[in-house]
This record gives C-alpha cells, structure tokens and sequence, in this order.
C-alpha cells in the first residue's frame, strides 16, 4: 500500500538516544493511533499484505521499552484493540479494513 510512516519508523528503532525521535514526533502531531500496512508479496498477480500495525505494534513488535512508554503515555494502540474499539471488519482484505478503521474513526470525532 504504502511506506511505513515515519512514526512507524521510530516506534521500531533502537537507535540512541531510545525514545528521541518518537517524542519529537508525537510532540509535533504524529498520529499515535495510525494505522498501515504494506505489501509483503506479489505473486501471479495477486497482491499480498502485512497485517495492519500502528507505531505501538510496531514498539511491541521490537520489543523496544521505553517506546512502548512513550507510545502508551501519548493514548496509543494496537490494532488488535482499535479493531475491538471500532468493530472493523478482519475478514476485508488489509487495505479495506484500514479504510474502515479510518472511516469509523472520522465519524467518531
């Protein structure tokens, strides 16, 4: 579908100083609760893709601590729990669930 953003990006790194560069982008307006998912595979023409993940998947996924922190402190959540929250449709391809997540999420403002 896409890159991973950049929040995805530093949820998942350990580089030094841990934490520096997630902080500085939720302080500047990151989405903590952004959901992607990226293609893993194309094969005989059908498209395959990553399990959607938002930035503290990607944390949990790494298993970087203080990230994690960060991420939970600022109202962030994995996808499993905004599947739960917004009652999103699993059994859609990837992209469509992502779509309805963000759907669902708009009307909820």
């Amino acid at each position: 579908m896409q890159e991973k953003p950049f929040l995805h990006r530093a949820a998942e790194s350990d580089e030094k100083p841990i934490g520096a560069c997630v902080e500085v982008l939720i302080k500047y307006g990151a989405d903590v609760n952004a959901a992607n998912c990226c293609i893993s595979d194309i094969e005989d023409g059908k498209i395959e893709y990553y399990v959607p993940a938002t930035p503290l998947d990607r944390a949990n996924t790494y298993d970087i601590n203080k990230n994690i922190k960060i991420l939970k402190k600022a109202g962030a959540k994995t996808w499993e729990e905004l599947v739960e929250e917004y009652d999103i449709d699993t059994s859609l391809e990837e992209p469509e669930q992502i779509k309805m997540y963000e759907e669902r999420r708009k009307d909820k403002k």
